[in-house]
């Protein structure tokens, strides 16, 4: 899907210089065209470098959140406590998915999307996680572990 939606963003970026009535015989307006394009280009390629490392290392450090109980709910749901720093203005609320990273062997590098169980607390919030693969069975193992 990717792939297909870049190789029609060159096409898309040509038609309009190449028969366009508004960019024929006018070079400033290709010029401004061309420059609206990379603008955009350079916010879609730098969005994920920001919102991939420095806001969640930005999360971990402010909020600075370890696990401090992992309770089983049934064979295959874990529910999990987390404590840290000013978690109430963390942003969520009960019901919302949030991406959570446990920081464990194996996994520190993995984010998974999990369901806040109730309302964030200034010292705490719980998530609720159902087993269906090796990460999400792995979080019933977890003790004091960081994550962000």
């Amino acid at each position: 899907m990717h792939l297909a939606s870049y190789a029609t963003i060159g096409p898309a970026f040509w038609h309009p210089l190449a028969i366009g009535a508004d960019f024929r015989g006018h070079p400033a307006n290709q010029l401004l065209w061309k420059s609206w394009f990379v603008a955009v280009a350079v916010a879609v390629a730098t969005m994920p470098l920001c919102f991939r490392c420095p806001v969640p290392a930005v999360r971990a450090l402010v909020h600075r959140t370890t696990v401090e109980e992992v309770r089983v709910e049934s064979d295959d749901v874990v529910t999990i406590r987390g404590t840290g720093r000013h978690l109430h203005t963390f942003g969520g609320s009960a019901g919302q998915l949030v991406r959570v990273r446990f920081i464990i062997g194996g996994f520190w590098w993995q984010s998974y999307p999990f369901s806040i169980s109730t309302v964030p607390a200034p010292q705490a919030v719980r998530v609720t996680v159902k087993a269906c693969g090796r990460h999400t069975t792995a979080t019933r193992g977890l003790s004091r572990a960081p994550s962000y």
